[in-house]
């Protein structure tokens, strides 16, 4: 047993898997004060108009449906992205019955995106499989997807630097 719980830790990821976490966490930052937010309000919140106060979450539907739509031609392009296209992240799913028999964990495969939303799904999903510690190092294909998704947010970055639209993202993804 190890004296340190996180002694293998700095192994079982890249310097890469380090900057696509980075960089998402960024987007999600510059997206927040941006005001790419998510309306969590509850029905009965919503009905009422009362103001509520929710946690802040990035709302990257509304942010995908403002990049241009080319942005799907430019990835499929992309050699490097074009795992996100033929072999997408594959979705975790559990099979539960009863109370809280949580009976089967499996990797669930996914259709292939369709659109800019259907890549930011992709995104999400890798960046979901990174954070709860499902892409290692060791993995050929965790480090090809973690690849395609640190180059398909360049790709975001590029389609949106110089778009009115994202004015404020863009001033609030700095560093200060």
């Amino acid at each position: 047993m190890h004296s340190s719980y996180r002694e293998d830790i700095a192994s079982l990821a890249s310097e890469e898997m380090f900057e696509f976490f980075a960089t998402f966490a960024r987007f999600e930052y510059a997206m927040k004060r941006a005001k790419f937010l998510e309306d969590s309000r509850t029905k009965k919140q919503k009905k009422d108009g009362d103001t509520a106060e929710v946690n802040a979450r990035a709302n990257w539907n509304t942010f995908a449906t403002l990049v241009d739509k080319s942005l799907l031609s430019t990835v499929k392009k992309c050699s490097v992205c074009k795992v996100l296209i033929e072999d997408p992240a594959k979705r975790h799913r559990v099979t539960i019955s009863g109370e809280k028999n949580f009976d089967t964990l499996q990797w669930q495969d996914a259709d292939a995106p369709q659109s800019v939303n259907d890549l930011f799904l992709q995104v999400r999903r890798i960046r979901n499989s990174l954070f709860h510690g499902e892409k290692s190092v060791h993995s050929n294909r965790d480090a090809e997807l973690v690849r395609a998704g640190l180059h398909f947010l360049d790709h975001v970055w590029e389609a949106i630097h110089d778009s009115d639209s994202f004015t404020e993202f863009v001033d609030a993804f700095d560093y200060l």
